[in-house]
């Protein structure tokens, strides 16, 4: 099976090490050469087949099998059955470290230790379960537990090594799709803090698991849970105030239910959805569950080979995306396979539909809430980490230069002149000198009763957003801020701007107009209320820019119904408002863009930029929307940097979004991708292998190629007479149907301007 895994592309590959198998009684050696009495084929078999092929191993170290001679939950163990375990996981690192005598002087060796699976689980924890309840959560003394075995753990394994920091210890898969899984991190946090622990003490990788049981067979509803469980994973990050430790996805794939599951078509695109919105949220390894079907019927397994070894149609698809992960152009602009971000096999994919690509990132954060860029830096609203300031001259590798605490949450932050205006909460506007941006210092405050959340400055004043009031600062002493005047909105306020003598507001009823021609005394000139979406009864809004005559408002919406005791909340929705600014005292709604989201995103603030005639929303982890600017109806979405985020700047040809833990850098040509730029491919997926492939909107006095992944000429295809649309039969150079499988095709323009994008044959 390994020669299988090498041919599929498989660089990782997870192992399970159970005690039991290796220890069968008290007071019994290690039998690394067996799993039982009987067998006659035991780990050792497994770990040199892994070397043989040069696939690295991350091994589960778990406990027993009952019965066995200690408990098998580790929340019952004593400190005699800890020093058992200790000697157990220790004999193992000394045989399959790199080095040992196993290898006989091989380079070969195990790094990567995986501290048991699932244990935020009851049913892997070994704590009983009900019928029907596998998924039930552990209390919070299992989760201590979990964290003693952790550091215990850590200790013991890295003590096998000549350099400690060659054993990295990953945390046992931790399933995160739901929101509430990420308090079991709470809990882990909680128990560091009593002990002096940080992160390092207990764990150099965060892993985790992606699963639902989903009732449907829906591709966009995988999708959904995968990124807001990557939001979850960084909140995991977040507590630990250690956010530059990888996050690896230890298992995703089969979702543990025979109902509602995807057919292999959708199963291939899962598989490269899920390669894509991983790199776009800067995961390391993802291990697919699993590469062997089980032996029950039909397709529920979701594995690369059948149990008889037969291959699936996954296992192509597996291959083609670990085959390269180089840019879909490669030297002599022969096309190279490409792990991008990819939204559906197509052109309009994600990270493509304006030309876009990711060039750099920093994963260095706290708690990002929104991000500003002026000469080479970026000011980064870190929450509860202060503001921060990175180094972007080179995009490719931007690096936090700085940082400045600030007693309070920094949720914006605006740059005028040689300072930074922070809007911090509860702690309400610090003024800090960034005239050397490598040493920021804190010149002034002004605690203010509200929750600051919104700041912008204009001249001598700054503008306010504190909870239901707008305060106006006079700043011509930014040593000594004054309070010039309030306004008192009468509902909460998100973000604020100002375009002249006018003062522009979101709050929760939408969009809101004052004169503030005397500081001292703004009033209401003119408002517009946003329209809710359908079943919606609430808005909230975080975010406001203005371009020209136009406003832009960021804003969720959402649903709540009451009944006896309980309030059931539902229908959430993200987007944002455009309206017509011409008259500041009758602003009209031109039109508005939302999508649906979920629970966990509820709470999450929402960043909008204008820059070059496109708009750029970021919507928490559905990542930044790129759409177009149309005059007058509902945009258009043209492309998805999926990263999680909460800010978005845009300037020049270079996006910067920002959220959780990790600030990412974006390039763009400035122009849109849209029709006579890039085709849109159709059918999509090809049902039948009379019908040809289609690509629509496609400038004309052009040419298309269509290559392997491998970058094998398949077939030179001519443009038809219709404008703007070439076909493909399917066949290659000697007239056979090709194989079903991914494809890349080129298009040439006159002026010799090339596009790439791949695109699938499903039958």
């Amino acid at each position: 099976m390994f020669c299988l895994m090498k041919e599929a592309g498989v660089r990782w590959v997870r192992i399970p090490v159970y005690w039991s198998q290796v220890q069968f009684s008290s007071g019994d050696g290690y039998h690394f050469e067996q799993f039982d009495s009987s067998s006659s084929a035991g780990y050792d078999d497994i770990m040199r087949k892994a070397g043989e092929y040069g696939i690295n191993v991350l091994a589960i170290l778990m406990g027993g099998y009952e019965p066995f001679f200690v408990p098998k939950c580790p929340g019952d163990w004593t400190a005699g059955d800890y020093e058992k375990w200790g000697k157990f996981i220790g004999s193992v690192a000394e045989r399959y470290r790199p080095g040992s005598g196993f290898w006989n002087g091989g380079s070969y060796g195990v790094t990567h230790w995986q501290i048991w699976n699932e244990p935020s689980y009851k049913m892997y924890w070994g704590r009983p379960y009900a019928s029907g309840m596998e998924a039930e959560m552990v209390d919070k003394s299992d989760a201590e537990s979990y964290a003693e075995l952790l550091m215990r753990s850590s200790r013991e394994l890295k003590k096998c090594y000549s350099n400690p920091s060659d054993c990295k210890i990953v945390t046992g898969g931790i399933v995160t799709s739901e929101e509430e899984h990420y308090r079991y991190w709470e809990r882990l946090y909680d128990y560091s803090l009593g002990k002096n622990l940080g992160a390092g003490d207990m764990f150099d990788i965060i892993g985790i698991n992606f699963y639902r049981y989903p009732g449907e067979n829906n591709l966009d509803y995988y999708i959904s849970v995968l990124r807001n469980g990557l939001g979850n994973g960084w909140k995991g990050l977040r507590y630990f105030n250690d956010a530059g430790r990888e996050i690896w996805i230890t298992e995703i794939g089969w979702p543990s239910d025979p109902q509602g599951n995807l057919d292999t078509n959708g199963q291939v695109q899962y598989l490269a959805q899920v390669f894509g919105t991983a790199q776009g949220h800067n995961i390391g390894n993802v291990f697919w569950f699993c590469f062997r079907n089980g032996k029950e019927e039909g397709n529920r397994h979701w594995g690369l080979v059948e149990a008889n070894l037969v291959k699936t149609k996954m296992f192509e698809a597996y291959r083609q995306l670990t085959s390269d992960t180089a840019s879909f152009l490669g030297r002599n602009n022969r096309p190279r396979a490409a792990l991008t971000s990819v939204k559906t096999f197509g052109f309009r994919g994600a990270d493509a539909g304006i030309n876009t690509r990711p060039v750099g990132s920093l994963n260095t954060l706290r708690d990002a809430q929104a991000v500003s860029v002026k000469d080479g830096y970026a000011y980064i609203a870190d929450g509860g980490g202060g503001l921060k300031i990175a180094d972007v001259s080179n995009p490719k590798k931007p690096v936090v230069i700085s940082s400045c605490a600030v007693n309070g949450t920094v949720y914006d932050v605006c740059v005028y002149g040689n300072y930074a205006y922070a809007a911090a909460n509860a702690a309400g506007l610090i003024v800090i000198d960034i005239s050397n941006p490598a040493r920021p210092v804190i010149v002034s405050s002004c605690d203010t009763p509200g929750s600051a959340e919104g700041i912008f400055v204009n001249g001598r004043h700054a503008y306010l957003a504190d909870g239901s009031y707008l305060r106006i600062f006079d700043i011509s002493n930014p040593f000594s801020p004054k309070q010039a005047g309030s306004l008192y909105c009468e509902s909460w306020v998100g973000d604020v701007r100002v375009e002249g003598r006018y003062l522009y507001f979101a709050d929760t009823r939408g969009l809101k107009i004052a004169d503030i021609s005397d500081p001292a005394r703004p009033f209401i000139a003119g408002s517009c209320n946003i329209s809710l979406s359908n079943s919606c009864s609430s808005l909230k809004s975080s975010d406001i820019i203005i371009s020209g005559k136009r406003a832009y408002v960021a804003n969720r919406q959402y649903s709540y119904s009451y009944s006896w005791r309980f309030v059931t909340y539902g229908n959430y929705h993200s987007g944002f408002s455009v309206m017509d600014i011409s008259n500041p005292s009758a602003p009209v709604e031109l039109y508005r863009y939302y999508n649906s989201c979920s629970y966990s995103d509820s709470s999450a603030r929402l960043g909008i930029s204008v820059s070059g005639g496109y708009v750029f929303f970021a919507d928490g982890s559905a990542g930044v929307r790129v759409l177009s600017e149309p005059e007058s109806s509902a945009p258009e979405q043209l492309a998805l940097l999926s990263a999680y985020s909460t800010g978005v700047f845009a300037g020049g040809n270079r996006v910067y979004t920002a959220g959780y833990a990790a600030m990412f850098v974006y390039e763009f040509d400035g122009r849109g991708a849209g029709k006579s730029d890039v085709p849109v491919i159709y059918p999509n997926p090809c049902t039948d292998i009379s019908v040809p492939v289609t690509f629509r909107d496609v400038s004309p006095c052009e040419k298309a190629d269509i290559y392997t992944f491998s970058g094998d000429l398949v077939a030179r295809i001519g443009r038809e007479k219709t404008r703007g649309v070439f076909t493909w039969d399917q066949k290659n150079g000697a007239g056979d149907f090709v194989a079903d499988g991914t494809y890349i095709c080129v298009i040439t323009r006159k002026d010799g301007r090339k596009w790439a994008g791949k695109f699938a044959l499903i039958r």
